[in-house]
This record gives structure tokens, C-alpha cells and sequence, in this order.
């Protein structure tokens, strides 16, 4: 999800430990245990040079309050090896506007060493007291869910959640219990209803699931209404290229809006 990743998830077109999973929680989680109508899933892969470069996903989330914001950060494909008092600070930036902030982990397929990963995750907690892990570029192919379910239980043991696992495609339904949400599309347009709640993923509740667009000029704004449906976790952004998420969309605050008014 990230350039410098050998195979991007967006040029993507055995028994298993379950992990124990989280209901959507955090500073922007409504109250009671019910869900939200979506979670606005946004990769934040700008560098907070300012306290200005983040604000308006601040004032977004103000404006649509009822919608939850999680934030993905990276600070060098991961939480990196140095301290970066930016990152700190947009962090924090972040966790007053009332945004869930999950750090940044890949696992390069189910290749990665589960020691690697668990160092990745406990950097996130220590360093830039992150509130939940994005497992980036997850498997899809069976083989490999107890790495998932393991990285998944050891960031739960922190103190973490959700975690959510991005393999940008239809994975195996082997995957399902290893973590707490899945990314099933993650491409340049939008995926259809059917592909949402259709085959195995109709066997599992929508807080399961999420999907992200981008390279998308305008919102597809019954789409986006309609897919609450099927799926907790939703971001569109017109970027594209290399790093389609370098700057937040120009219709972000309308994007929020949308799913906010299908209460």
C-alpha cells in the first residue's frame, strides 16, 4: 500500500487460531456497542511537516461527527527505525479531533517473520501510542492465517485494536476470524453490491468487511450509501499514481457527509 512495498495492494486486481475480535472502539467509536452507518478508513500517507497538513481531516470529522474516522499512518513503511516528533505530534493532532489512529505494518504476503511484525506493532505502541495495526499487503491465498491470527493476538495483548488486514482482494474465508476486519477491495473503481455481499462474505456481518476506491474523480454517492449494507469501513479519494493517498481528496468533507446522511 505504499511505494518501496515490492507489489503495491493496489496493483492487485491449515487450521486457524482465531483471534479474539474487537467491536469498531476508540476516541471516535459511538457509545453502547451499536455500529455506526460506515467508518471512514483513511490511509494518511502525507508527511505532518504542520499541524495544518492533517487538520482537514479534523474538521471533517467535526463537520460529520456521527461518522468515525480511522486513520492509517506511516512513518517510513512502518513506524520506522528513528523518532519522528512530527509523527508524535500528528498523532496526538489526530486523537483531539477524535480520530483512531492504527499504525502502519506490512507483512509482505504472509512472507514476513511474525518477530518482525510483532517488533513493528510494539514500535507503534511505544513510540507513537497508536490505538489499533493495519496489517498491509495480507495474503489471500490459504497458508498463512496463523501468522495473522498470531500478529493479530499479539497487538490485542498491547492493548490495540481493531485491527484490520488489507490483502485488496477477495481472500480465502480462511482469513476471516484472524482478524478483526477484512479489506476485500482496495483498486482504481469501485467494486459492485454483488462483490460486497456476495459468495462467503454474506455469511458474516458488515463490520467485517471494507473496500477503498481511488483514482475516482467524484463520489459515487449512492453507491457509497448503498454499500453500508455490506460493509463497516469505506474510503474514496481521487488520488492515483504511486501513492494514491499522498493528500486527502478535495471532496473529503462531502465523502463524510454521504455517510452520514443515510442515518
Amino acid at each position: 500500500m505504499l511505494p518501496g512495498c515490492a507489489t503495491p495492494g493496489w496493483q492487485r486486481g491449515a487450521t486457524v487460531q482465531s483471534a479474539s475480535r474487537s467491536q469498531p472502539s476508540g476516541p471516535s467509536a459511538q457509545a453502547s456497542g451499536s455500529l455506526p452507518n460506515a467508518i471512514a478508513l483513511v490511509p494518511l500517507y502525507s508527511y505532518p511537516s504542520n499541524s495544518s497538513v492533517w487538520a482537514p481531516l479534523v474538521s471533517g470529522h467535526q463537520q460529520a461527527p456521527s461518522i468515525p474516522v480511522d486513520a492509517i499512518v506511516n512513518v517510513d513503511n512502518g513506524p520506522g527505525k528513528k523518532l519522528d516528533a512530527n509523527y508524535q505530534a500528528g498523532v496526538a493532532q489526530l486523537h483531539a479531533g477524535g480520530i483512531t489512529v492504527l499504525g502502519y505494518v506490512y507483512t509482505r504476503y504472509g512472507r514476513r517473520a511474525l518477530g518482525t511484525i510483532e517488533h513493528d506493532i510494539e514500535r507503534w505502541q511505544q513510540v507513537y501510542a497508536v490505538d489499533g495495526i493495519f496489517l498491509d499487503e495480507m495474503a489471500s491465498k490459504k497458508g498463512h492465517e496463523s501468522l495473522y491470527a498470531s500478529a493479530t493476538s499479539y497487538a490485542k495483548s498491547l492493548g490495540l485494536a481493531p485491527v484490520i488486514g488489507n490483502p485488496g482482494t477477495n481472500p480465502s474465508q480462511s482469513y476471516e476470524p484472524t482478524v478483526d476486519a477484512i479489506v476485500i477491495w482496495e483498486n482504481d473503481a469501485y467494486p459492485t453490491l454483488q462483490y460486497l455481499g456476495g459468495g462467503w462474505h454474506s455469511k458474516y456481518d458488515r463490520s467485517h468487511f471494507g473496500f477503498i476506491a481511488y483514482d475516482q474523480s467524484s463520489l459515487d454517492v449512492s453507491f457509497d450509501q448503498q454499500a453500508e449494507a455490506y460493509v463497516l469501513y469505506e474510503f474514496v479519494t481521487n488520488g492515483s499514481g504511486s501513492n494514491p493517498y499522498a493528500a486527502l481528496p478535495p471532496y473529503l468533507d462531502q465523502f463524510l457527509s454521504t455517510l452520514q446522511a443515510s442515518s
